[in-house]
């Protein structure tokens, strides 16, 4: 019978993973925040290197790894949103199933009872986990390598050499997001406590070492900066608790199971060799609260997740051990709790600046990315060649990349851009877009000559555009922000219509 129960729940793992991928395909969506790696990638095979505009070093994205990968996908023909969302969904597939056999391999290795594979099944059925595996950004393969890593890294008697292959794959980790050291530091303290010796632990850290070290040196020398420019536009080297607090309360609230396992693995011996799941999703969360989280519901968090669920799976599976029925009922409360529970941010809406990107984005429920499309086209024929600079703001990203102006500026974030990331927060706002250029900088430090949002005079602090100060390009209406007639006249020649200056009065 158990023999007959654990070749179920092998059957279970591999259904939940296929059920993954086709959650996360069903809700397939690409966020604004993609085309900035989009850019960044187009730039890269053009021959500029990896920046977002020609001729600037600076690195406005954190998923130095992912943004390769799309230039990889570019470079063989495939469109950047296709390719992003494929290997998302794959990611996320291979997440869960690693979920489910490490689950699978805690439960023989201790003796614990076959079960139902509750991890992966509660993992599959995430909405906020299928949704960020399709975003255009690195959160589900982020995810898979970090599960990966600890899956190689917590093996019983694995040698110094499996150690060193987990700590690599940690380095990729911390490549796709600097965020993975986090993880990399609770898998080198467990190895080093657990193994009470120095040999495991270094070998891990070798491991590691062996791909970030090199990273870090070579980003020194491109772009002049220890971390990312996106450390400074986001203020992550400031406190903000609170805030913080209020993200994970947002999560944990609606997935509150996930906080039954914290407590797991300290309350049973033969739980006790998946403590190191709870404490790198535990120390993970409390890295998310300590700069306040994100404007995207759940995304910071979802690293976390499959490392609380193992430890759920695994207090689950010792009541199991000890009285069947009560470990089946307590699944069963889990799997309806997991299921039931309603989201505090449906529909498009935002709360102290937290919101669900997907309502905003999703396919289904906005025409966002056909028009973007459709305007960077109309915008890229007008562009094509010409020293055309453009202002745009977080949303507009999708546009730009369309568009392929010679120069864009990031207003609202500053993360392509290290002066406005640099700046100084008076007061906090929406976390992530505190960091606002002004028209010293926009207009006369950067010549920037169009802008497209209806609200980029407001934002930027500038006067109300008369008739004269908005252009039609190919349909796009554009905010006139500074004026270059040679430039004008051949956008005119193309299409344009552009308002001529109008004389000076007498």
């Amino acid at each position: 019978m158990d023999r007959a129960l654990r070749r179920l729940e092998v059957v279970g793992v591999a259904i939940a993973a296929v059920a993954a991928v086709a959650h996360a395909l069903s809700l397939a969506w690409v966020c604004d925040d993609a085309y900035v790696c989009f850019r960044y990638a187009d730039n890269l095979l053009a021959g500029h290197g990896l920046v977002f505009n020609a001729g600037e070093r600076v690195e406005g994205y954190t998923n130095f790894l992912w943004t390769l990968w799309i230039a990889a996908g570019r470079a063989a023909g495939a469109s950047p949103e296709a390719w992003t969302v494929a290997w998302g969904a794959a990611a996320f597939g291979a997440t869960v199933l690693l979920i489910g056999l490490a689950a699978r391999r805690h439960g023989r290795a201790t003796g614990l009872a076959a079960f139902a594979p509750l991890a992966a099944l509660l993992a599959a059925s995430s909405r906020d986990l299928a949704v960020h595996a399709t975003s255009g950004l690195e959160t589900s393969a982020f995810a898979f390598l970090l599960v990966a890593g600890f899956v190689l890294a917590t093996r019983d008697g694995a040698s110094a050499r499996r150690l060193a292959a987990a700590g690599a794959v940690f380095g990729l980790a911390v490549l796709t997001r600097p965020d993975g050291a986090v993880p990399a530091a609770c898998v080198a303290a467990w190895l080093l406590w657990n193994r009470r010796a120095l040999v495991p632990a270094a070998a891990f850290v070798a491991g590691a070492a062996i791909l970030v070290v090199p990273h870090l040196a070579w980003r020194v020398l491109y772009y002049g900066d220890w971390v990312p420019n996106t450390y400074f536009a986001k203020s992550a080297d400031r406190l903000w608790i609170d805030q913080g607090l209020f993200y994970a309360s947002l999560y944990f609230g609606r997935w509150w199971p996930l906080l039954l396992a914290v407590p797991v693995p300290f309350l049973a011996r033969r739980v006790a060799p998946l403590a190191p799941a709870t404490l790198i999703g535990a120390a993970y969360a409390l890295h998310v609260v300590r700069f306040g989280g994100d404007f995207m519901h759940a995304r910071m968090l979802v690293p976390a997740t499959p490392f609380l669920l193992l430890g759920l799976d695994a207090g689950v599976r010792a009541v199991a051990a000890r009285w069947p029925v009560a470990g089946w009922l307590a699944a069963a409360t889990v799997a309806a709790a997991w299921a039931l529970q309603p989201s505090d941010l449906s529909g498009p809406v935002e709360v102290r600046g937290v919101t669900d990107e997907w309502e905003h984005y999703s396919p289904d429920r906005t025409d966002w990315a056909d028009r973007s499309r459709r305007n960077g086209a109309a915008l890229a024929r007008l562009f094509d060649g010409l020293p055309v600079r453009v202002a745009f703001f977080g949303g507009e990203a999708a546009l730009v990349w369309h568009a392929r102006p010679f120069l864009a500026i990031e207003c609202e974030t500053g993360l392509t851009d290290r002066e406005i990331a640099r700046q100084p927060i008076a007061e906090r706002g929406r976390i992530g877009h505190e960091k606002h250029a002004g028209p010293a900088y926009v207009i006369g430090a950067r010549g920037a000559h169009f802008a497209f949002h209806p609200n980029a005079g407001r934002v930027l602090g500038l006067p109300e555009a008369g008739p004269d100060g908005w252009a039609d390009l190919g349909g796009v209406p554009a905010r006139i922000l500074s004026r270059d007639e040679p430039l004008f006249e051949e956008l005119r020649r193309r299409g344009a219509r552009i308002p001529g200056r109008e004389p000076p009065a007498p």
